[in-house]
């Protein structure tokens, strides 16, 4: 038979006898190749097993992925058996997505070229990288939160928007779900992304070799960098790099040994691309969960971070830059050193406040205000939804929101849900008014004036968005 990934009219057929007709192929790896199919949202997987023990195992765990409540997750999953050409299955996933190895790859190739980040813009930037791995780090969380771990991960099975405009994802290549433990006594892991444990043979997957996976994953598309090779392993041969990927060297910033740290500026975009609780994650994956896997942070922790840093940022308006990077107080963008107009976004900062209440004798009264230390950017003609959570909590995704904000050229309008009733604070002298349906702070009023944005009863404890218009 000719060979599969040059034949674009290929017929494969289900057990129930149905045909489907493969087009191209999208990607391949250790166990069998990737394919598009005529009909829109289906993916077929061939694979490549002459040891008829591993098929049968293989076999088992697809059969047992299909049993899986997994309908509300964006996996692709196995939905029919193949039989034909090849063993293998076909999956569900929606189209014009692409391996996210191929953003990966681009920006590097770019990099080597030009010796610049533009690449960043041309694919989304800083805040799409922010979406796509808060998006993944949740997908993880849930399935984690089920019992199963994913296994293999890599750039190769997370799929995402060919368009850089969205950021929808998606992970395929379901072989390797399971439940905490060793598959076979033998786990399959794609090089450069197996956990320390899992290349020393010394594991089965679990949550903690997902959450390495993840790491590395999410270190690469912010930096270009991997983790562990710094440039004592660019610099030395296979046995040094195997050396690193076993965790036998320290990783590349790691706080007290730099003997494998990246190369004399080469690490420019780790300063950029990183808020400080995401540089606290890193640390903690690579430093301490090196060698002690239960140190890693969770998939929750990652989700929290990187859902929080995607709605602090800023997009540059200078002509030739247009990246997105992380709000500072200079207001300035590390791209380009330009410094963005104030008029053109607003910083809320969240707490939650509870009324003054009656004190005993012996205990001090507060004062009802507690920082969550979380905050949220909002740019010009870009809507955002404030919730009753912080945004660095882990049931925010899924929270209503109770108000929505719109900053435009004409000030900014506060606008609560149908039936919501929010009070606009100015703190100078505490002065409150209700707001009830779409109400516009006009830009003219812009004066620096602190004000207070209470969501739900006053009476309570409830969330508060402090700005200054």
């Amino acid at each position: 038979m000719a060979e599969l990934s040059n034949n674009r009219n290929t017929v494969a057929k289900d057990e129930s006898g149905c045909e489907w007709k493969l087009t191209h192929k999208i990607g391949e790896g250790g166990q069998g190749e990737v394919f598009g199919t005529d009909i829109s949202g289906y993916l077929a997987k061939l694979v490549n097993f002459e040891d008829d023990k591993k098929l049968k195992n293989w076999s088992k765990r697809i059969r047992w992925a299909m049993r899986q409540d997994l309908g509300d997750l964006n996996l692709a999953r196995p939905i029919a058996m193949l039989t034909e050409p090849k063993p293998g299955y076909i999956m569900e996933m929606m189209d014009e997505l692409v391996p996210l190895r191929q953003i990966l790859d681009a920006s590097y190739e770019a990099l080597l070229e030009s010796q610049d980040f533009s690449v960043f813009r041309s694919t989304g930037g800083l805040q799409r990288r922010y979406q796509l791995l808060g998006k993944l780090a949740r997908e993880l969380a849930e399935l984690h939160g089920r019992g199963i771990v994913y296994g293999d991960l890599s750039p190769d099975n997370v799929f995402v928007s060919s368009d850089p405009n969205f950021s929808e994802l998606w992970l395929i290549d379901c072989d390797n779900l399971a439940t905490n433990g060793v598959i076979d006594n033998q786990a399959v892991f794609t090089s450069d992304y197996g956990a320390p444990e899992l290349v020393r043979c010394e594991s089965g997957i679990n949550s903690l070799t997902d959450s390495w996976g993840f790491a590395v994953i999410a270190f690469q598309l912010l930096t270009f960098m991997h983790p562990l090779k710094g440039e004592m392993v660019i610099e030395g041969d296979e046995v040094i790099e195997e050396r690193a990927l076993r965790g036998e060297l320290p990783w590349i910033e790691n706080p007290i040994d730099n003997s494998n740290a990246a190369a004399s500026g080469k690490r420019g975009l780790f300063n950029v691309a990183m808020t400080k609780k995401l540089t606290s994650l890193f640390q903690q994956c690579f430093t301490e969960g090196l060698h002690e896997p239960a140190e890693r942070p969770s998939m929750m922790e990652w989700a929290e971070a990187f859902e929080q840093a995607s709605m602090a940022t800023l997009n540059c308006k200078n002509e030739g830059c247009g990246q997105s990077f992380i709000y500072n107080r200079a207001h300035q963008c590390p791209f380009c050193d330009g410094v963005i107009n104030p008029s053109a976004f607003l910083l809320l900062k969240h707490y939650y406040y509870t009324p003054e209440f009656e004190a005993d004798d012996n205990e001090q009264q507060g004062n009802g205000w507690i920082n969550s230390h979380s905050g949220i950017v909002i740019t010009v003609d870009k809507p955002v939804s404030l919730k009753k959570l912080d945004p660095a909590s882990a049931l925010y995704h899924n929270s209503a929101p109770l108000c929505q904000l719109e900053l435009t050229s004409n000030g900014l309008y506060i606008i609560p849900v149908e039936g919501q009733v929010v009070h606009l604070q100015r703190t100078s002298d505490s002065k409150t008014s209700s707001i009830q349906k779409r109400q516009l702070l006009k830009a003219e009023s812009r004066s620096n004036a602190r004000f207070a944005l209470h969501l739900e009863d006053m009476s309570a404890t409830h969330p508060v968005w402090i700005f200054n218009w």
